[in-house]
């Protein structure tokens, strides 16, 4: 016999071997477990199953924007949002949802008054992102009026439409 049977099963490595593998396994099951509860995933929406029956209503504003032969351009400078709206009837003021496309905390709603014919401006802050997802309907319009314009805007474009 070696003097390594002799000692208590306590001071062998291979019962610390057998009894560490699914220890290991417990911590990590225990760590990736708080991951996900504190880092919900914002980019699916609560009511997707609402938004999912509007997707009817969202096609059919987008389809009257092009019978109407709608048309934006969006621009960005010293903290303020232009856009150049080409339209038969323009709307007194505008609805512009700008969605960060990864963080739903930086979204922002913006209501645009009209400057003069044609070019609607606001303050916006979107320093903190270089691409936004938009979204432009008119306020207050009746329900032959509604239309909706859809489209991407990266910062780094002098415009974007």
């Amino acid at each position: 016999m070696t003097g390594e049977a002799s000692l208590p099963w306590y001071r062998q490595f291979w019962p610390w071997f057998l009894f560490g593998l699914p220890g290991i396994v417990v911590v990590a099951g225990l760590t990736t477990w708080w991951i996900a509860a504190n880092n919900a995933d914002t980019l699916v929406a609560e009511d997707y199953y609402k938004e999912g029956l509007a997707i009817n209503r969202e096609l059919s504003k987008q389809r009257r924007a092009e019978e109407l032969g709608i048309d934006a351009r969006l621009s960005y400078r010293d903290g303020h949002l232009d856009i150049s709206l080409s339209a038969e009837a323009l709307p007194a003021a505008l609805s512009l949802e700008l969605s960060h496309p990864l963080d739903a905390n930086r979204d922002q709603v913006l209501k645009l008054a009209q400057i003069t014919p044609g070019l609607y401006s606001g303050p916006a802050d979107l320093a903190d992102s270089q691409r936004w997802l938009w979204q432009l309907e008119p306020i207050d319009a009746n329900e032959d009026g509604r239309w909706q314009l859809l489209g991407e805007f990266t910062l780094d474009d002098a415009d974007a439409h």
